[in-house]
């Protein structure tokens, strides 16, 4: 049998899922309660609130 070999564009996948893993913001508990909290407020969209 012969090793396995990626495809090109495999490489360039998988480090692409790297780098966004990397860079996605994680938010604490409280952060989460905060957005939440503000979204039942209703003065700003949901997707407002996450994206500051």
């Amino acid at each position: 049998m012969t090793a396995f070999k990626p495809k090109q564009g495999h490489v360039g996948n998988r480090s692409i899922q790297q780098v966004r893993r990397m860079v996605c913001k994680r938010y604490t508990a409280e952060g989460k309660v905060g957005i939440v909290m503000e979204g039942i407020r209703g003065d700003e969209l949901v997707s407002v609130v996450c994206r500051r």
